[in-house]
């Protein structure tokens, strides 16, 4: 039988990680493919969940994992530094948002404690699923208002 944290990078750290990378690189209008993009999120994903391992302050671990993403962002897309940290800071910065909103709405509409939804692994299967979920929904509006945007300046 698989553990929690083999089940949760499984089920949710490679769909979390392909998100996060597909919204960084979306906000900051660089052209990807997904198998560079499938690359960098499975090694990212791999890297997180070794280092989630590790004995470290909980506030010291997203630092961590930005700069990881930073350099698997530089090794495997061919960008910059400065444009990985950018892509790398405002990836995270979303899903930040994304997860601030629903921890208000797990807690406040479903009536969920934050211990339940931290402790319980299904619920953490299913938070956490949510996350990715939203992240598509988010590169779908920005593309869909990339495009809005270009026609209207172009037919001026």
């Amino acid at each position: 039988m698989l553990n929690s944290p083999t089940v949760a990078f499984f089920v949710q750290g490679i769909p979390e990680s392909i998100m996060l990378v597909i919204v960084g690189l979306t906000i900051n209008n660089v052209k990807y493919g997904f198998y560079s993009v499938f690359k960098t999120a499975l090694a990212f994903t791999a890297a997180a969940y070794f280092i989630k391992q590790l004995p470290l302050n909980f506030s010291i671990l997203p630092l961590i994992l930005i700069f990881v993403l930073l350099l698997f962002l530089n090794l495997f897309l061919k960008t910059n530094l400065f444009r990985s940290l950018v892509i790398s800071l405002s990836a995270f910065a979303m899903q930040a948002i994304i997860e601030s909103i629903l921890f208000w709405y797990w807690q406040s509409v479903l009536k969920f404690n934050y211990a339940a939804i931290i402790t319980v692994p299904l619920y953490r299967i299913i938070f956490g699923l949510q996350v990715p979920v939203f992240m598509f929904i988010l590169v779908l509006i920005i593309n869909f208002l990339k495009r809005t945007i270009g026609k209207t300046h172009l037919s001026n």
